[in-house]
């Protein structure tokens, strides 16, 4: 009995110690943070005074294109990276603009019509100028990669000769292509493509000033003063807590301590997703129960989870109450995001511009924000507008919902035709057919001696309409 009381007082003794271990690096940490918060914030200032100076845009678009550049020295640690696209005529300042910004970024270079193989190759931010014809089959290679490019995960296999014992063998080589892109032209991006791409109209300048500047940003001193700011940034330097320091606890612990790791981190992924479990529990459970009697359990990858500390360290004030403290910011910050209404891929091009904005202060995030709900309803309008697949679902929403006869799909090439008011070089049968399959629009389908006929979903296209009107309707609400 003696022996246990001793083994249980000495228990508490090493836990206070790391109690006050812990709380103590914490502090360090917290400072070493906000240290470089405030140079990383310095940074930001400086990258949009230094656009100001030989840009001329929308005023809006300072704050993203800095908020973009900064996050060219973080990208590796988000799920995926918008490509910025620079679509202006000529004489509108976009090649002068793609190497000021590909110069400000991390590790940039600015190339003309890039092979495949330097996608994947080469490393660091890629400005792509005079990018025209990239609908074009002769770019079908690099358009493929590209549009796989932006998000981590995507792997490139070559084959290489490697010297061997008895004479040569080929080995696969692994290549990661995701990296920060910027891209310019004047007759714009494809469909696809375009929607990897946050996409910003310069029109031509009146500033004599900014029309006469040179584009010597190498001998720019403040141009100087920023890339060598982020060498000794140390704000995404994961390390701040030694090894030695970590030698008595989990090195776990102590994720959560760094602001970096929290809002930059891959991890703040993870913590989103719980946070909409969290949120959406409620209609969950009530769904599931609906349906199949059972209600939905806490999910374990939820905020007790990842935000607490091992129980011997839990029982201090100090480490509970910043853990607590954190919390609540990031619900914050996830409030802010949630309320955006933002969705799918607009959501995840933004998302890590909203990231680094946080990391800028309450008034950069508030700005980006707004800007992003501005793009995406125009996006949306444009999509709504433009966008093939939307003129199809338009097209069979107006269709006579009563009347479910097999209709040809010459008939509906004709008539889709004249609802578009003009002759389309890329509309016949067999692309309508796939659009039709693609977008499930066809309750039956049949082959006769005279072609293809189909039976069209009437409602699901109405429903589909629907979506695509959702967001125009919020905003002007």
């Amino acid at each position: 009995m003696d022996i246990k009381k001793g083994s249980d007082v000495k228990k508490r003794r090493i836990a206070r110690s790391k109690g006050e271990l812990a709380s103590k690096i914490l502090d360090e940490k917290e400072e070493t943070l906000e240290k470089a918060k405030s140079q990383l914030r310095e940074n930001f200032y400086l990258i949009k005074r230094t656009l100001k100076k030989y840009i001329d845009m929308n005023e809006d678009y300072y704050e993203l294109i800095a908020l973009w550049i900064v996050g060219t020295y973080y990208h590796k640690s988000f799920e995926s990276f918008p490509y910025l696209f620079f679509n202006a005529m000529r004489g509108s300042g976009k090649s002068k603009t793609l190497k000021l910004v590909t110069y400000l970024s991390n590790q940039g270079n600015v190339m003309a019509s890039p092979t495949e193989a330097v996608l994947f190759r080469t490393k660091g931010t890629l400005g792509i100028d005079e990018f025209e014809g990239v609908g074009g089959k002769d770019k079908t290679a690099i358009r493929e990669l590209l549009n796989s490019s932006y998000k981590r995960g995507t792997k490139i296999f070559r084959m290489k000769k490697q010297k061997t014992k008895d004479g040569e063998d080929h080995v696969a080589e692994e290549f990661e292509p995701y990296r920060p892109i910027t891209m310019a032209n004047i007759w714009g991006m494809e469909e696809v493509l375009g929607d990897r791409c946050l996409t910003i109209v310069l029109e031509k300048s009146e500033d004599p000033l900014k029309l006469r500047l040179s584009e010597s940003f190498e001998s720019n001193k403040t141009i100087k003063f920023i890339k060598e700011n982020f060498k000794v940034c140390s704000l995404c330097s994961f390390n701040v807590v030694s090894e030695k320091d970590c030698a008595n606890f989990s090195r776990s612990d102590f994720k959560e301590c760094s602001l970096c790791s929290l809002i930059i981190q891959k991890n703040i992924y993870t913590l989103w997703d719980s946070y909409l479990m969290e949120r959406y529990k409620t209609t969950l459970t009530t769904l599931t129960t609906h349906t199949t009697n059972n209600t939905l359990t806490t999910p374990k990858d939820n905020y007790e989870d990842l935000l607490t500390t091992h129980t011997t360290l839990t029982t201090y004030n100090t480490y509970t109450t910043l853990n607590t403290l954190r919390k609540q910011r990031i619900d914050s910050f996830f409030n802010k995001i949630h309320d955006t209404e933002i969705t799918g891929r607009n959501l995840e091009l933004f998302m890590p511009l909203f990231l680094v904005a946080s990391l800028m202060g309450e008034e950069a995030l508030t700005s980006i924000i707004k800007v992003a709900k501005k793009i995406v309803k125009e996006r949306t309008h444009e999509e709504e507008v433009e966008s093939r697949d939307v003129m199809v679902i338009d097209f069979v929403s107006r269709q006579n919902s009563e009347n479910l006869s097999f209709v040809s799909i010459t008939k509906l090439v004709n008539d889709f035709r004249d609802f578009l008011d003009g002759e389309i070089d890329w509309l016949n049968a067999k692309w309508l057919g796939r659009a039709f399959r693609r977008l499930s629009l066809v309750v039956d389908k049949r082959r006769t001696p005279r072609g293809i006929q189909v039976i069209l979903n009437v409602g699901k296209a109405k429903q589909k309409l629907k979506m695509f009107k959702h967001t125009d309707q919020d905003e002007t609400n």
